[in-house]
């Protein structure tokens, strides 16, 4: 099997993702989105208002898990499943 070299060599990534199944009875007002390599090297931007965010200044070559959660005025919601 081929190694796919553009992936390998990717410094950016954008993401989408849609509304949850269910919005804890308030309208969702923003997003975090959390990204990490480790534990110990999270990366939480917050307040976002788009269902698509775009992380740039990756490192090519490395594995990042992805994470969204959304807030509504009741507070955050639990993770979505890691990508």
């Amino acid at each position: 099997m081929a190694e796919d070299v553009s992936m390998r060599a990717a410094t950016s990534i954008t993401i989408t993702w849609g509304p949850g199944p269910t919005n804890g009875g308030a309208p969702v007002i923003d997003y975090d989105i959390i990204y990490y390599t480790t534990a110990d090297d999270i990366i939480v931007f917050r307040n976002q208002t788009s269902v698509k965010y775009t992380a740039t200044g990756l490192t090519a070559g490395k594995t990042y898990t992805f994470k969204v959660e959304a807030r509504n005025r009741y507070g955050n919601s639990a993770s979505s499943t890691p990508v």
